[in-house]
């Protein structure tokens, strides 16, 4: 479609494909080219180079594929565990704003035994993509394992923090959340979600320590609610 489109408006394209070689290996070939016209102003064809960018474009795959969680296409907890140490450090030598939020499914061991895991799954890939949209363009989020997510809140204090679990929460509470391929069937979801922000003399184990107990504090609370320490 590209290609014909570019040479069809005589302009310049550029795109990738995978080719089989003779040997029946699948190569990444990088095209391009550029239109070339004579003196009168003719199109008469395209000058080009076709090159194999397959180590290119696998590491790039590979590198992808370990930093996201392959159900909910968001990160995963080792990556997050990266980010969260990197912007922990970062916020506590220049005495800046961040704060950590978890998220956790309220029963979500009922969903499973009510409907199957398959259900389970496309609870969870919902509430993942939820929390995406949620959270602000520089926030990080990820799966932290089982049902539980964090979302790392870049330059955030208590109360942006606040507004945005909250955000997260009547998202998901409002739903809809279906169990079913077709679409056809639909549950009510809730979750807590519990805060931490960085205090000046601090490390990350105890700001993560009371993210887990603020989200304890949300489930004792009743679930379906907020909460800080």
């Amino acid at each position: 479609m590209i290609l014909n489109e570019s040479v069809s408006a005589h302009v310049q394209f550029e795109m990738e494909y995978r080719l089989k070689r003779h040997d029946g290996q699948y190569r990444w070939i990088n095209d391009r080219g550029v239109p070339f016209f004579d003196e009168n102003g003719l199109f008469v064809g395209y000058i080009g180079s076709c090159i194999d960018v397959t180590e290119k474009i696998e590491g790039e795959l590979l590198k992808e594929q370990a930093q996201k969680d392959l159900l909910c296409q968001i990160y995963n907890r080792n990556y997050l565990d990266m980010i969260s140490l990197y912007h922990f450090e970062k916020a506590l030598t220049s005495f800046g704003k961040l704060a950590f939020i978890m998220i956790d499914i309220d029963n979500f061991k009922n969903v499973n035994d009510c409907y199957g895991h398959p259900s389970g799954d496309r609870v969870l890939r919902k509430v993942a993509s939820i929390i995406k949209a949620a959270v602000r363009d520089n926030d990080i989020c990820g799966r932290y394992g089982g049902e539980e997510f964090v979302v790392v809140a870049i330059d955030s204090d208590l109360d942006c923090a606040l507004e945005i679990a909250e955000r997260i929460r009547q998202s998901v509470f409002e739903g809809p959340i279906y169990i079913n391929e077709d679409e056809t069937e639909a549950i009510q979801i809730t979750v807590s979600c519990g805060i931490s922000v960085i205090r000046e003399v601090d490390t990350l184990g105890e700001m993560l320590g009371r993210m887990d107990q603020s989200l304890y504090l949300a489930k004792h609370a009743g679930k379906n609610c907020v909460r800080y320490i």
